[in-house]
């Protein structure tokens, strides 16, 4: 806790990222070690609960699955228990990072559909929208990254979900032949690109 970081044999270890030496540090320094350590495991803990059911709920569409989650995932070993027990702390809080960026990537419920009921073609502003979307996923995986490295994976396909949902959305809402039909996809991946290299760079 003294602001080095991990240190293995007397010497820094540099495998570790840097977010969860760095919240320990400015938490001990204003409690103690082992109270830094407990308020951590509490908000990563409840952070990734947090995320699960509010990733239910966008996906289920209904309150029974919200209500599902919210009992079983507190209660669940490999969750909270497991990673207090055996992990670094790391585990919740970048797992919850990860599953916030599935929910920025997934956007509302129902896109705004024109006087035909189909999707607006895509244009600035549904572009911009899209650029916002993979902007969020981007920075959220890349602190997710500064919190533990193996989130980077699942991270990436988060963006690459943002990227075919994109390219499906102007599909449906453009002919084949329109010029700005590849301008969602492309403006999405190039905000996660840039906003992941940003943060993690």
């Amino acid at each position: 806790m003294s602001g080095d970081g991990f240190v293995r044999a007397g010497h820094p270890e540099l495998h570790f990222p840097p977010v969860v030496p760095t919240v320990l540090g400015l938490l001990a320094s204003a409690t103690d070690d082992l109270t830094a350590v407990r308020i951590l495991d509490l908000v990563g803990g409840l952070a990734l609960v947090a995320a699960i059911v509010a990733v239910a709920h966008r996906i289920g569409r209904d309150d029974r699955t919200t209500v599902l989650a919210a009992w079983l995932a507190p209660t669940a070993p490999g969750l909270l228990v497991l990673t207090k027990s055996g992990g670094g702390g790391s585990e919740a809080p970048a797992t919850a990072l990860v599953l916030a960026a599935a929910l920025v990537a997934m956007g509302p419920r129902s896109h705004p559909t024109g006087r035909d009921g189909r999707p607006p073609a895509p244009g600035t502003a549904a572009g911009g929208r899209w650029l916002a979307r993979g902007v969020g996923v981007g920075a959220l995986v890349g602190v997710a990254y500064l919190t533990r490295p193996e989130a980077l994976l699942p991270g990436l396909v988060v963006g690459l979900a943002l990227v075919l949902s994109a390219r499906r959305h102007a599909r449906r809402s453009a002919s084949p032949d329109a010029p700005g039909r590849w301008r969602a996809p492309l403006l999405a991946g190039l905000g996660v690109v840039v906003a992941l290299a940003a943060v993690a760079g």
